[in-house]
Formats: C-alpha cells, sequence, structure tokens
C-alpha cells in the first residue's frame, strides 16, 4: 500500500460520534450483571428509533445483532420496553442463539452472506467468549485470530463492529487490564468503552402494582480510542417499570461524572477523610473502608489514582493522598 502524506487523510466516519467509526472494532467491557447487554440493546434502538446513544449522535441506518447470550423473551420485552416496535424490524437483522461462532469456517460464510444481502452499518456481537470460536481466550495467538476476523467483517463491509466483553474477576482498573482474557483482546480493538462500578439498585413499589428499579453505572469511561483523545467518564442511569411481571418501559441516561452527585463522591469523601492522617498499606485502608473485596476495592482505588485523589504508587505501596504537586487535574465534563 503507498501511503500519500502530502494528502488530508479523510476524518473518521463515526457511526457512534467520538467513539466507534466505520471499518473499526470496538468493545464494551463490564462485569456481569452491570448491564452490558441493556446497553448494547439500547445502541441498537438508538439506530432504529434515530436518536443518541450515551449522548453521542448515531450515524446508522441499520444494525445486525449476533447474539448468543439472551434468551428470546428477554430480547423482546427489552426492546419493547425501549421503545422498538414492528415497523422498525426492516432495519433490524437479529440471530438469536443459534450457536454461530464468528472465525469458524462454516460460520463465517453464512454470517457474510447475511452481511451482503443486509448491509448493516453496526454489527453488534454479544458476547465475545460466546459468539466466537476464540478456543483459548487467554492465549493471545486466538485473541489476535478472532479480532481479526472481526476486523474483516467491519473492513469488507464497512461497518462498525461492537463486540461486548466480560471484566476479568479481581483484575485491576489500569486501562484496558480490565477486560477478561488475552491483552491482545483490547490491544487489537480500534475503541474500548469500559463500564465501572454499580451503585446499588433501587426497587420502588407503587399503589397500582408497578415495579421502578434504578440502577447507575457509576463511571462509563472510553479508555481507549485511536482517532484522539479518550472520552471522560460519565454516569449511565438504566431505569425500568414493570406491571404485573412484565417490563413496560426501559430509559438509559448518561451524564458528565462530575455533575453527578453519586456514591463516587461519597466513596472520595471517606477516602480523604481516612488518609487525611497519613498513608495507609492496602490492607489497613480497606479495613478502614469496611471493604472485604480485594478485586473490587483494587479497582476503586486505581479509579482514585486515575482522578488525580490518591498519588500514583508501585504495587504493595501504601496508598497516599495526592499533593499538589502531583495531583492530575480533573478533566471538564463532556458527553
Amino acid at each position: 500500500m503507498a501511503l500519500d502524506f502530502d494528502a488530508v487523510p479523510s476524518p473518521p466516519d463515526y457511526v457512534i460520534d467520538g467513539y466507534l467509526a466505520r471499518c473499526d472494532v470496538g468493545l464494551l467491557s463490564g462485569d456481569t450483571g452491570m448491564g452490558k447487554s441493556i446497553l448494547l440493546a439500547d445502541a441498537v434502538a438508538a439506530i432504529l428509533l434515530r436518536r443518541p446513544w450515551l449522548g453521542r449522535a448515531v450515524d446508522a441506518e441499520r444494525v445486525m445483532v449476533l447474539d448468543e447470550e439472551q434468551p428470546a423473551r428477554v430480547v423482546i420485552s427489552r426492546y419493547r420496553a425501549l421503545g422498538v416496535e414492528n415497523e422498525h424490524t426492516a432495519r433490524l437483522r437479529y440471530s438469536l442463539r443459534q450457536g454461530l461462532q464468528v472465525g469458524e469456517p462454516g460460520w463465517d460464510a453464512w454470517i457474510d452472506a447475511e452481511l451482503e444481502a443486509f448491509r448493516p452499518d453496526l454489527v453488534i456481537i454479544d458476547t465475545l467468549a460466546a459468539a466466537t470460536s476464540i478456543a483459548d481466550i487467554s492465549d493471545n495467538s486466538e485473541a489476535v485470530r478472532i479480532m481479526k476476523a472481526l476486523r474483516g467483517i467491519a473492513e469488507n463491509y464497512e461497518c462498525a463492529v461492537l463486540v461486548a466483553a466480560h471484566h476479568r474477576k479481581g483484575g485491576p482498573a489500569t486501562a484496558g487490564q480490565e477486560v477478561m482474557g488475552a491483552r491482545q483482546i483490547p490491544g487489537q480493538a480500534d475503541a474500548l468503552l469500559v463500564l465501572g462500578r454499580v451503585k446499588g439498585a433501587g426497587r420502588e413499589e407503587e399503589e397500582d402494582g408497578a415495579v421502578r428499579i434504578q440502577r447507575t453505572i457509576v463511571t462509563a469511561s472510553m479508555e481507549k480510542l485511536r482517532d484522539g483523545f479518550p472520552g471522560k467518564p460519565q454516569r449511565v442511569t438504566i431505569e425500568s417499570m414493570s406491571q404485573d411481571g412484565v417490563l413496560e418501559d426501559m430509559t438509559v441516561r448518561a451524564e458528565p461524572l462530575t455533575e453527578a452527585a453519586d456514591g463516587a463522591d461519597e466513596l472520595e469523601a471517606q477516602v480523604r477523610t481516612v488518609l487525611a492522617a497519613g498513608p495507609l498499606r492496602p490492607g489497613e485502608l480497606a479495613a478502614a473502608l469496611d471493604s472485604t473485596n480485594a478485586g473490587p476495592f483494587a479497582r476503586k482505588m486505581d479509579e482514585l489514582i486515575r482522578g488525580g485523589v490518591l498519588a500514583p504508587r508501585e504495587k504493595g505501596a501504601p496508598y497516599a493522598l495526592a499533593t499538589a504537586a502531583t495531583t492530575t487535574p480533573k478533566p471538564e465534563p463532556t458527553i
């Protein structure tokens, strides 16, 4: 390929503004039960209903979903609650629990035929582990093979590919290291959207029997973006309303994290109070914060280091508040 450095390159052709462009592969990573599949469903609804997703403009007409995770009853109830109706299905192609495996030759031929006939702008895969033929998710060679297969879909059909991935259990919160499996999984991706900790769901029962549930993802940050600077954290709130056991309504809202009064602010206040007297070793700080789970505790502390609340530290070293000389300025809120 000849490179012409005198030509001005074209800007990214974003399907999801500022996050995922055509011919790119993006990852959406989060713990089990955090809401990955709901956010993916909301992305589909955003395309079909022509509205933004997580505060970002969406430029797409058709979307294909390769779903090896959700049962049909869950898919139908969520999409109905998000506002999707039968009139929108002409722009949606959905494969549900067919046992497909991206990267397996027989299935690749079937997927290619579907892509050629439908020509989606966005392909959603739920999940990397369930819907691809990756034999060992911890093997870098296998990871590269699967990521190349996904990139082939994106480039050959000029669409964007968005893949759901699980967090590793008890893993660190350093950028990209949350994703379960080989380092080349996030390494080969063009964009990485990482979901942080979840604030406990609130449940409210009304007199007419309706049940309202609110779940808040305290942090949702763009940890990697090849075409620019990663986005700043957001607070994402998922609200649902059920009547007689039937999901009737669901909304997903995103707002700048720095404008949200939530548990993250409470944790920061607690850490500042505890460390005001001086540094503490990890076990001592965890005990002072009444935290018994090492994995989530380490991720929370790494978030505070990235946010400039805590000073950078070597593994095993005490935690200390950042000084004026070491504090990283907090970013201005954005969406």
